[in-house]
């Protein structure tokens, strides 16, 4: 991989093939899990994919985060189900878990949390209502959490 000149935000990367592919270096992604309990709408109130994607193009956010929607086979369950609906981030090269990311406020409270971390260039302290729904599930993993 090298950088594109004059473009810190593009990357070249080579291909198995021999070509060159441009990729657009992204701040992170956000995996919303949907998969056998969270966001099916009995064990958890359904996932609002609408809400998630209309926030983020309204906010800019497409541009520097993408936004997975896990399999609802149940393969692609983040888990763990007690703590549904989940949310995993990985932002700036640190992943983060939330939990019970219910509403259209929680994920408003997500939205505005990436907005200050791509505006400071890092992941942010994690204030308010978000702040207790953080949680951590790897070992090694730090959690940005403001200081009361």
């Amino acid at each position: 991989m090298r950088d594109f000149p004059g473009r810190p935000d593009l990357m070249i990367v080579p291909t198995l093939e021999g070509d060159q592919e441009i990729l657009q270096m992204m701040a992170g992604v956000l995996f919303v899990c949907e998969a056998c309990c969270c966001g099916n709408g009995y064990t958890y109130p359904r996932i609002d994919k609408a809400h998630y994607l209309r926030e983020s193009r309204r906010r800019g956010i497409s541009e520097h985060v993408n936004i997975v929607f896990t399999a609802d086979d149940g393969g692609g369950c983040l888990g763990p189900c007690g703590l549904g609906n989940n949310v995993f981030m990985y932002l700036f090269g640190r992943g983060l878990w939330f939990q019970r990311m219910n509403s259209k406020a929680d994920i408003d409270a997500l939205f505005s949390y990436l907005e200050e971390s791509i505006r400071i260039g890092q992941p942010a302290p994690i204030e308010g209502s978000l702040a207790q729904r953080v949680y951590t599930k790897v070992q090694g993993e730090q959690v940005p959490v403001a200081a009361t």
